[in-house]
């Protein structure tokens, strides 16, 4: 009789698993966006824009939850009192440099769990976003239909 009601709480816990969906995404500073509170439904969310309004760049930090690990890319500038040329990785309307860890959003998913997007301060031309304690979603990542690999 254990083996039967522990059988159906793992099948319990991998359709809990396979349901798991984004429920909402924050963002603040950060890139071309000032705020981003973008409510997910359970079915089917449409994402529409101009050219260059941030739909790629939504798509692929979601994507890191389908093993698609994009790099985002720093902005250059010439560092006035040491002469030297310095990477901005945290901004929207102005470069800023951050601190160790800058938290720039958060991601909700549908068991009511929050998982906060931070970037860590890095001197390079690329740099990551990094997920904390992200949830595991099934799903597929289809690129954009432009090329974005040679």
């Amino acid at each position: 009789m254990s083996t039967i009601n522990y059988q159906s709480e793992i099948i319990e816990i991998i359709l809990w698993r396979i349901k798991m969906l984004f429920e909402t995404l924050k963002l603040s500073d950060w890139k071309m966006f000032s705020e981003v509170n973008l409510d997910m439904h359970p079915k089917v969310t449409i994402l529409t824009g101009a050219n260059g309004s941030g739909k790629t760049t939504l798509m692929n930090l979601l994507a890191r939850h389908f093993e698609w690990n994009f790099h985002e890319l720093s902005t250059p500038a010439l560092d006035p009192e040491k002469k030297e040329i310095i990477y901005y990785q945290y901004y929207h309307d102005r470069p800023q440099l951050i601190s160790e860890n800058t938290q720039i959003g958060e991601l909700k998913y549908s068991n009511g769990h929050v998982s906060p997007i931070i970037i860590k301060k890095s001197n390079t031309p690329q740099y990551q976003l990094k997920i904390n304690n992200q949830a595991s979603i099934s799903g597929l990542n289809i690129p954009a239909n432009r090329c974005m690999f040679s």
